[in-house]
């Protein structure tokens, strides 16, 4: 009996997460340096394939909706929060880049 409800508990609390991941916070930092010296938030951060990944599955394990595409260059982007995550697969897999504006 407490080991039924010691399951039902863990069962109800991974459907409840709504925490953050070590990633989130790590781009979050990012962010948060060009925020301040630019007083927006960057239109871009390059991300290599396990960030965009955990970020990706981050969304889908806290029920947000996914703002995903490809750009006219074939990079593939994931929103997150006012910054679009750019997908550089030549990357080292945990490599989080230097936010960044749009480009001219």
């Amino acid at each position: 009996e407490v080991r039924e409800i010691g399951e039902e508990l863990r069962l109800a609390n991974t459907a409840a997460f709504t925490g953050t991941s070590l990633y989130a916070e790590k781009l979050r930092d990012q962010m948060v340096v060009f925020l301040r010296a630019n007083n927006k938030y960057p239109d871009y951060l390059d991300v290599g394939i396990q960030v965009f990944h955990a970020m990706y599955d981050w969304h889908i394990h806290n029920r947000l909706p996914l703002v995903v595409g490809r750009s006219a260059d074939g990079r593939y982007g994931l929103g997150f929060m006012f910054t679009r995550l750019i997908l550089r697969p030549d990357a080292v897999p945990d490599f989080i880049g230097i936010a960044y504006d749009q480009r001219a």
